[in-house]
């Protein structure tokens, strides 16, 4: 490669030439090279001050397209976690509201207030722990949200997110169906984070699943796993779109899912036997 340089340099037949080192915050970044060949000049001491000057700009212009750049994409990832963090807060408050609501005008039957009561407290419990997630930015950003995995009851979980979610069904006309199968094996994850994604799958469902549809969510013992499933009569996604569904915050048809606040492209989620680990993907 040497060797292949050198023959390259001496067929230009350079005179001179001058390098400059291009310097951004005190340190070097790269360099411009300043030739001469046909014109036969030879560069002095005098074309020292110039080349510098040349360099020095074009380090403050790389700079200045440097700090642009990161200054859209901060704005970018702002964008979109506020757009995350609306999607996230949005369904517990939403349960909040409308059982409050319900409550104050007497559409709750008095057997069911002890119920409704206690769907409240979680979801305002579950409101809490996301704002106190929010206070710590950089472990968000960073990807280190920390877990609290413990043996779980998942078929309690998915009737508690259930129940947050069936205001929003019996007010589209949606039927929730639940199929849930005794797990007789030991389950460890985030109680918090299962129920979310739970929440989230099925908020989602009945979001995109018209009027007098179904929404139906399967929790079953799989081989080695325990599968949870929701299926739905709605829009469905588009089989060019699921090589992409896992991908952070991608939209399938942006303009479309805004209408209807966003969509969640997936339908699964995993925990594991007791290894000690949990593998979630929603």
């Amino acid at each position: 490669m040497i060797d292949d340089h050198r023959q390259i340099l001496k067929a230009l037949q350079l005179t001179s030439y001058i390098c400059v080192p291009m310097i951004a915050h005190h340190r070097a970044f790269g360099a411009i090279t300043f030739v001469s060949a046909e014109s036969r000049r030879e560069y002095s001491d005098a074309d020292l001050p110039l080349a510098k000057e040349l360099a020095a700009r074009a380090s403050l212009a790389v700079e200045n397209a440097r700090s642009y750049r990161a200054a859209t994409d901060a704005s970018r990832v702002k964008d979109e976690f506020l757009a995350t963090l609306s999607h996230e807060l949005r369904t517990p408050l939403g349960s909040v509201l409308t059982y409050a609501r319900m409550l104050r005008v007497g559409m709750i039957k008095p057997a069911e207030t002890e119920r409704v009561l206690e769907v409240i407290e979680r979801n305002a419990s579950s409101l809490k722990q996301i704002i106190e997630d929010v206070l710590d930015v950089s472990s968000i950003e960073a990807g280190r949200l920390r877990l609290d995995v413990q043996a779980v009851d998942l078929p309690v979980i998915v009737r508690e997110a259930s129940a947050t979610v069936m205001h929003a069904a019996d007010a589209k006309g949606v039927r929730l169906e639940l199929i849930i199968d005794p797990i007789t094996v030991p389950v460890f994850g985030d109680p918090s984070r299962l129920q979310q994604i739970v929440w989230n799958l099925l908020s989602n469902a009945i979001k995109f699943t018209a009027r007098h549809g179904k929404v139906q969510l399967r929790l079953a013992h799989v081989n080695s796993h325990v599968e949870l499933s929701v299926s739905d009569t709605g829009i469905g996604i588009e089989p060019d779109f699921l090589p992409f569904v896992f991908e952070k915050f991608r939209q399938a048809d942006g303009s479309f899912a805004r209408l209807h606040g966003g969509r969640s492209k997936s339908s699964a989620t995993r925990a594991s036997r007791p290894s000690g680990r949990t593998c979630t993907s929603c």
